[in-house]
């Protein structure tokens, strides 16, 4: 199984409801072989953190579209990024109030701390 990142467009939900959503999402795949780790709710978009065989991603999609239509997705792959990348990308995932993946960008520099300001 590969991992991916499903993010899906958040028009309603809080990130009070993210365990509710996380199980309405489980259910929704229930006859799939596919397995939903977490769900974080943003301001703009709702992120599944996925393991599944990547023939049947566009099947997970329309079975979580109940839930919000695709806003992207993201094959998850362990990667050397430059630190100034790095940087780039956690200031960009800050401003998008996606803290999850501003700490996954940020981690790489490891016990370095590092305090992003919004631009």
């Amino acid at each position: 199984m590969e991992r991916y990142l499903i993010h899906l467009k958040n028009e309603q939900h809080i990130p009070i409801n993210s365990r509710e959503i996380l199980y309405r999402a489980r259910d929704l795949k229930s006859d799939m072989s596919a397995h939903i780790r977490l769900a974080r709710v943003a301001t703009t978009f709702i992120e599944f953190d996925v393991a599944i065989e990547t023939k049947d991603v566009d099947t997970l999609i329309e079975k979580l579209s109940p839930i919000g239509g695709l806003d992207n997705i993201r094959h998850v792959v362990e990667e050397e990024i430059e630190i100034d990348q790095g940087i780039k990308d956690g200031i960009f995932y800050f401003n998008m109030k996606d803290f999850g993946n501003v700490m996954k960008h940020l981690k790489v520099f490891g016990n370095n701390v590092l305090v992003v300001k919004r631009s």
